[in-house]
């Protein structure tokens, strides 16, 4: 898949979640203002902690995409995303899925695709 046909891809999956992405960006506008809640803040860098282990996050994807392969019998495409932060499944960048508190783990959308093959998602929606 070329680069643009992925960004168009991930671009219809943002629509369908619009506001899930102005819940991020509205997280992270409080959190560079300091308004953000000792407990949202914690959230969120234990999903960035969790993210940076996963064998789905791009940056693990360079090294090995072997997880990736038994469940879409296919290599992991970066589609010149090489070097950037994002969820291997979903295609969000890094820093917007976890700031969405409402969110679950990219996972989900491979659940959606894929329910005979139910994956365990990493993390959940933060109930505040």
């Amino acid at each position: 898949m070329s680069r643009y046909l992925e960004y168009a891809k991930l671009a219809l999956r943002g629509f369908k979640d619009i506001d899930k992405i102005a819940e991020s960006v509205l997280t992270q506008v409080k959190s560079a203002y300091g308004n953000l809640p000792q407990e949202e803040q914690e959230e969120i860098a234990k999903r960035k902690l969790i993210c940076s282990t996963c064998p789905f996050f791009s940056l693990n994807l360079i090294n090995s995409d072997k997880e990736y392969q038994k469940l879409y019998n296919e290599p992991f495409d970066f589609n010149g995303r090489e070097g950037e932060k994002y969820c291997g499944i979903c295609g969000c960048p890094e820093e917007m899925r976890v700031s969405s508190l409402s969110s679950n783990c990219g996972l989900e959308y491979y659940n959606e695709e894929h329910p005979e093959n139910i994956q365990e998602l990493k993390w959940k929606a933060f109930n505040k």
